[in-house]
């Protein structure tokens, strides 16, 4: 039984768009003016995030195109650089998916009972996750495509909310709220750790984006779509991400900035009273898709991993009914919903230790993309996309110096993510 192919570019565009990092745009600009300190230089992380980040993929897709199997990251490590390396991406890959489940569920429960103006317990929190979990689990199990369809209407709600937060800013910006813009490197850091700190949260805001790959046995074109549906959906959400974060600099003072985790709630509540209730549906709902795009990419990438033996034989089984990875979606369930009911670290903190991880992913990823260009010439062939062995070896540089300055400054959250990676080692050969 094969995974059949009925994604198109949009649906692949929207699945991409509602994964990279949902709640990111509302959640990590405080992290990101925490590491580096002014207006001016979070706007530049931002931009030079999604930059590198459009170089990413761009890797991505010439390993993708020459390997189009469902797996991803995974299958290209396990190629090229052997199972050692396949299962340390594996690894990272369980944790930050798995992780990154219980952050999204919280998120959208906390904001589902902001909109019923509810006080937030935490148990209430949990059960709430957990029904979050269940019924993308249902859906997931049922059906690609209908998945696929509902990531439209979750991408459109994340649209909707940041549309909203950039008229509101425009708004503003024409009445003269000028200030932050007046000194806009006041305050910058002169510590290149601050700054690898503000970059590890600007990464994680545009992580998600290669999930196409992933779903590459799925699309109907997999050739054309998976290179192009990554170039829109980064180049969109850059643009989108830096005007948003026009917007919030234009009602916001740094100080309110720093002292809130939602900065979304924060600038409705100050911008927009009237409609301020308008935020917390379209973001919980932008979260609900976050949440289901993680569904659809780790659940391939447990159906791969089990296929080459990495875990039990029936994780990699397919419906015969529906035609899904079923088996791996209901692990993904039961793992999301056992990390949802613990506790875990500060938000931001949480950020920084995924962001670890998910850097330590990428050197992997594009480490490949040069095992491919200088061992592999004829599948190389293949690939749609060439990406200049210099732009390659750029991305590998920068993702060091980044975990590496990022350590130096915060030793024991960031820190615990290369020590997450560094156990897989052991563990392979247990």
């Amino acid at each position: 039984v094969e995974l059949k192919r009925h994604i198109g570019l949009l649906h692949a565009c929207a699945i991409i768009i509602g994964n990279m990092a949902g709640m990111g745009i509302f959640i990590t600009p405080t992290g990101i003016l925490q590491g580096v300190g002014s207006v001016g230089l979070a706007l530049i992380v931002w931009v030079v995030s999604g930059l590198f980040h459009l170089i990413f993929a761009l890797c991505y897709a010439e390993l993708g195109t020459a390997l189009p199997h469902s797996g991803g990251d995974y299958i290209y490590t396990q190629r090229m650089l052997g199972p050692l390396a396949g299962f340390t991406n594996l690894y990272l890959v369980f944790f930050l998916d798995v992780a990154s489940t219980a952050l999204l569920a919280k998120t959208a429960a906390l904001y589902v009972m902001q909109m019923m103006h509810k006080e937030c317990y935490d148990w209430l929190l949990v059960m709430i996750g957990v029904l979050i979990h269940c019924n993308l689990c249902a859906l997931n199990c049922r059906t690609v495509k209908g998945s696929a369809k509902m990531m439209v209407v979750f991408s459109s709600c994340k649209l909707l909310a940041l549309l909203i937060i950039i008229i509101a800013g425009a708004v503003k910006l024409a009445k003269g709220n000028v200030s932050n813009f007046v000194d806009p490197f006041k305050g910058t850091v002169d510590s290149p750790g601050g700054i690898a700190v503000g970059f590890i949260a600007g990464f994680a805001s545009y992580g998600g984006w290669s999930v196409s790959e992933k779903l590459s046995r799925e699309l109907k074109n997999p050739k054309r779509d998976v290179p192009l549906s990554m170039l829109i959906s980064i180049t969109s959400m850059t643009t989108v991400y830096l005007i948003a974060n026009v917007a919030y600099f234009s009602v916001l003072s740094p100080e309110q900035f720093l002292k809130s985790d939602a900065v979304a709630l924060t600038f409705a509540e100050l911008a927009i009273p009237s409609f301020v209730w308008v935020i917390p549906v379209a973001v919980a709902l932008t979260v609900v898709g976050s949440l289901n795009a993680v569904y659809v990419d780790f659940s391939r990438f447990l159906f791969a991993g089990a296929k080459d033996g990495h875990f039990p034989e029936v994780v990699s089984y397919i419906s015969v009914t529906y035609f899904t990875p079923l088996p791996a979606t209901v692990i993904m369930c039961i793992l999301g919903i056992a990390w949802t009911c613990a506790t875990f670290l500060d938000i931001q903190d949480f950020i920084q230790m995924l962001g670890i991880l998910a850097e330590l992913r990428l050197i992997l990823a594009l480490t490949s993309v040069l095992i491919l260009k200088y061992k592999h010439r004829e599948l190389n062939k293949k690939s749609v996309v060439k990406v200049p062995i210099p732009v390659v070896l750029l991305g590998i540089a920068v993702c060091a110096a980044i975990i590496a300055f990022s350590i130096r400054q915060r030793p024991f959250t960031n820190g615990l993510g290369l020590g997450l990676c560094i156990s897989a080692v052991p563990l392979y050969y247990i």
